[in-house]
């Protein structure tokens, strides 16, 4: 999409071009902080078991390779390849002008990728959900050598609650339409279409058709 194109998005409007729509009153096309806090909910689990890991009996070498290596992938995850393959396909990433993400929930990621108004295709799902395992899952094996099997059955239970929290109360109100979990009711997502013939025309273009 060059440059000029991204001011044709509604996001990126002035807001007076939102008057009469019913749209914004669904997902978060302009910026609120209570969705923010809700996705940043995440790393309630993720202080857990680093804590937990971090006063554990294991070694020392355990310990760092363990909470460090945890540190780095979760920075190279959400910075880089979650940018790069995911966040693409969000209006928040159209304008050219900002080097970093300026969305509700991952405001201040960087930009890695080039956006694609488009959906996601397979093999970008497919580097989604291992990407997400790999986040989410790279503690249990340490948790398991330690025998840390009560904080172990604590952190599932509480990333599991995280999600079911996110599609309840973010993923359905999410602007990107293109994540594999997202949730925005369909009749929202053909209005926000109808108000955004470029995106439109992007996923039609790959067999998609909205009423």
């Amino acid at each position: 999409m060059s440059s000029t194109n991204y001011k044709e998005i509604c996001i990126w409007k002035d807001e007076s071009n939102c008057e009469g729509c019913e749209v914004c009153q669904h997902i978060f096309c302009r910026y609120t902080s209570k969705y923010r806090l809700m996705y940043a909910a995440s790393f309630i689990p993720m202080l857990f078991a680093g804590l937990t890991i971090g006063f554990s009996a294991l070694s020392l070498t355990l310990k760092l390779v363990s909470l460090i290596g945890w540190i780095v992938y979760m920075f190279f995850f959400l910075n880089v390849w979650e940018s790069h393959m995911l966040c693409n396909h969000c209006v928040y990433y159209a304008n050219p002008n900002e080097k970093t993400l300026n969305c509700p929930i991952d405001k201040g990621k960087m930009k890695t990728g080039t956006y694609n108004p488009g959906p996601l295709t397979i093999s970008e799902k497919i580097q989604f959900f291992t990407g997400f395992a790999l986040f989410a899952g790279f503690p249990i094996p340490f948790m398991i050598i330690g025998k840390l099997y009560v904080v172990l059955a604590i952190y599932v239970a509480l990333f599991a609650l995280w999600i079911l929290l996110i599609q309840t109360k973010v993923c359905n109100a999410c602007v990107n339409f293109a994540c594999p979990i997202n949730r925005v009711d369909p009749k929202i997502r053909a209005e926000f279409m109808k108000r955004n013939p470029l995106i439109r025309k992007a996923w039609e273009e790959k067999g998609y058709h909205f009423d």
